[in-house]
């Protein structure tokens, strides 16, 4: 700094010294000042920079976003929750229903129900009020495509808000119609499974019945054969000397109408004796070739004065080329004496008896029909029973035996007695014999 002598030369020199300090500071203040500007201007292009990073990023993680909702399996709309509008569909969701692109943009949801015990819009309006209630909602929805084509689909529904639409739903669609098609075909075989269990074990529980009730049989055949054996012996004695004491009554003794009496009520009792006896017979008859032609003829002759007492028309109907069969010819005669015999008694008087024969490459058939009244079903299950009859209290009623004996023969022999009833119409019984035993033509 400068030193004046003067007194007014001083005073200059020390506001000249003061000016240049103003200077300095002024210099100072205007480069912290830019420096400030400089920092400040680093820091909003930083920020501006992070910025544009964050939108570009934002911008990015949207276009993901949007690619993945357009890419996705399933298919996505979104909704606005407050009155059900559609505002956006992914591809997925318009292939899936098949309406060509932003075709359902501003359409209400309902628009992909179907309509069954409740309308499209009462299934949208329980789904949306769920929503509203807890944000989300999962289920199984019928739906229906734009064609009418009706599917199943699994939906999943999520909400966030969103400043243009408010609170926006989420709608995710599965197409489960082929899950449901075999969940529904696996019930439908379970339950298929399920009665063929029930009905496998009702034919366990059948099977042991019957095993129990053959078993019941085949000792009431033992019993009755045992007994049929010690009453044959003496009654054949009583009637060898029946007919002795018949040859020396003379025909004008006052008590000869009871020779005729006891000779029919000793061939009744022949005749149940054999029968129970046949309940049980160790060993069957050997089989002989014969005419079924010729055997059927012959057991309806010896049953012709039965026929005739009943006032019975009889129809016989034989074709001419019945085949010739090897089988027990007596036991065959006896089930066809039986059944006709049965017949005979099931027809009201006058009516008309029908004796056919039929056969084919499985099976001979001999069938016996009567134009009675029928078998009730409570009885039908019970008839082939030994000592079951409907004719109790009648005086030609037998023991019951008749159609068990036949039974038991027939099925010695591989066949079966078939049972065809109807109220009020009549009853056909059929004797079935397999065509094994069927051995040649009748020349």
């Amino acid at each position: 700094m400068a030193v004046g002598f003067v007194g007014a030369g001083l005073e200059t020199t020390r506001v000249t010294g003061r000016s240049w300090g103003v200077g300095r500071f002024l210099l100072s203040v205007r480069r912290r000042a830019s420096e400030r500007r400089e920092r400040e201007t680093t820091l909003l292009s930083e920020r501006i920079t992070r910025a544009e990073e964050k939108r570009r990023q934002t911008e990015e993680a949207l276009r993901l976003s949007a690619e993945i909702a357009e890419n996705m399996a399933e298919g996505v709309y979104l909704i606005r929750v407050q009155d059900g509008q559609i505002i956006y569909a992914n591809r997925r969701f318009e292939q899936m229903f098949g309406h060509d692109p932003g075709e359902t943009l501003g359409k209400h949801c309902s628009v992909v129900n179907a309509p069954g015990p409740r309308t499209p819009e009462e299934v949208a309006e329980e789904i949306i009020g769920s929503v509203k209630k807890t944000g989300s909602w999962r289920g199984d929805v019928q739906s229906v495509k734009k064609d009418g084509i009706p599917l199943w689909c699994h939906v999943t529904v999520s909400t966030f808000e969103d400043a243009r639409y408010g609170t926006t739903g989420v709608f995710l669609y599965e197409d489960i119609t082929e899950r449901r098609r075999m969940e529904e075909e696996i019930r439908r075989h379970s339950e298929r499974l399920e009665e063929l269990v029930d009905l496998q074990t009702l034919r366990v529980l059948q099977l042991e019945q019957q095993r129990s009730k053959i078993e019941q049989l085949a000792a009431t055949g033992q019993v009755a054969a045992a007994v049929a054996h010690e009453i044959n012996n003496p009654l054949a004695g009583i009637k060898n000397a029946f007919l002795l004491i018949k040859g020396a009554i003379p025909p004008d003794h006052p008590h000869v109408l009871y020779v005729g009496l006891i000779e029919r009520e000793l061939n009744r009792i022949s005749t149940v004796v054999r029968q129970m006896y046949q309940l049980y017979r160790p060993e069957s008859q050997k089989p002989v070739r014969f005419d079924m032609g010729v055997v059927v003829p012959e057991v309806c002759a010896m049953l012709e004065g039965t026929i005739k007492q009943h006032d019975l028309i009889l129809k016989l109907e034989i074709p001419p080329d019945l085949p010739h069969v090897r089988l027990p010819e007596a036991e065959v005669r006896q089930v066809l004496y039986n059944l006709i015999q049965n017949a005979v008694h099931a027809s009201p008087n006058g009516a008309e008896l029908e004796v056919g024969v039929a056969h084919n490459g499985e099976s001979i058939r001999v069938g016996v029909t009567d134009r009675g009244e029928g078998i009730p079903p409570n009885v039908l299950p019970h008839i082939m029973e030994p000592f079951f009859t409907t004719r109790q209290g009648n005086s030609d009623s037998g023991m019951g035996l008749g159609l068990s004996v036949s039974h038991t023969l027939v099925r010695a022999m591989g066949g079966s007695i078939e049972v065809e009833t109807q109220a009020g119409q009549g009853t056909t019984m059929t004797m079935v014999l397999p065509c094994q035993q069927v051995i040649e033509k009748a020349s």
